[in-house]
């Protein structure tokens, strides 16, 4: 993949090509929250959770975008070349309210801190429990999930310390290919396994039985959708390292119309 690079005030700042980009966004959003997707079908109906998983990524789309062009409209008014989520947030507010520019800068990293402190307890949390299983399975040794958590915490730490993203472009390319290997896998062994045997009738049995809308578990589906479409996070750094930001919306709706089909489908399943 090419990249470009540019120098500001005597650094020197890589730009991403729009392939690397929607590489990404792609990694961004498919991660752990695609395997519970089928429980919050479940939890929502037959009919309103397919369309409630269409319905907010088309949502968590547009606020992606609205924030991409929220900041460069920013950029261009105030002569800046980029801005992060706590930046724009502080040059937006001063505009109507000068004193409290740097109360929002605050609030905004805090939710911030909050929000992937959250998504890093699952991964963590998710990361232990299937080392644990695999290892017990295959290699029959017994090790406490805790202790792998802790195992991964010093690899996890040395990757957070990467600040430029364009580093980890080949990390996000070959976990993408491991993510879709995974995810055909999966496909495979559930339309095997609902479409031969004895488990086949019983699948077609579950689908028809399942209502259409479950309005006293629809909370539930809200929070795991909602918690599965967790890219927005990566919007501003993505688009300020890009070579042409302004494709940033055009490629933006590429791959998260590729996220949505994906999770349609496996939350289906």
């Amino acid at each position: 993949m090419e990249t470009s690079q540019t120098t500001t005030n005597g650094l020197t700042i890589i730009r991403r090509t729009d392939l690397q980009t929607i590489m990404h966004i792609l990694k961004a959003n498919v991660g752990t929250g695609l395997l519970a997707l089928p429980q919050a079908v479940m939890n929502a109906g037959l009919i309103a959770g397919p369309l409630g998983l269409v319905v907010l990524g088309i949502i968590a789309s547009h606020c992606m975008m609205v924030l991409a062009d929220c900041s460069r409209a920013l950029c261009q008014r105030h002569q800046i070349s980029t801005l992060n989520y706590s930046e724009a947030a502080k040059v937006c507010t001063e505009e109507h309210f000068p004193r409290l520019g740097t109360v929002a800068s605050i609030v905004v990293n805090i939710f911030l801190c909050i929000t992937q402190f959250g998504f890093c307890c699952i991964y963590f949390v998710f990361m232990g429990t299937n080392i644990q299983q695999v290892f017990s399975t295959a290699f029959n040794i017994s090790i406490d999930c805790r202790v792998w958590m802790v195992i991964m915490l010093a690899p996890v730490i040395l990757f957070s310390w990467i600040r430029n993203l364009d580093t980890l472009a080949s990390f996000s390319s070959i976990a993408n290919i491991c993510i879709v290997f995974s995810l055909l896998v999966i496909l495979y062994e559930e339309f095997y396994r609902f479409t031969t045997g004895s488990e086949a009738s019983e699948a077609a049995v579950r689908v028809v039985s399942l209502p259409y809308v479950t309005p006293e578990t629809l909370p539930l589906f809200f929070g795991t959708a909602v918690y599965a479409y967790e890219g927005i996070g990566v919007a501003l750094p993505l688009e300020n390292k890009m070579k042409t930001p302004s494709h940033f919306n055009r490629i933006g709706w590429i791959a998260m119309s590729i996220v949505i089909s994906l999770y349609s489908v496996f939350g289906s399943l």
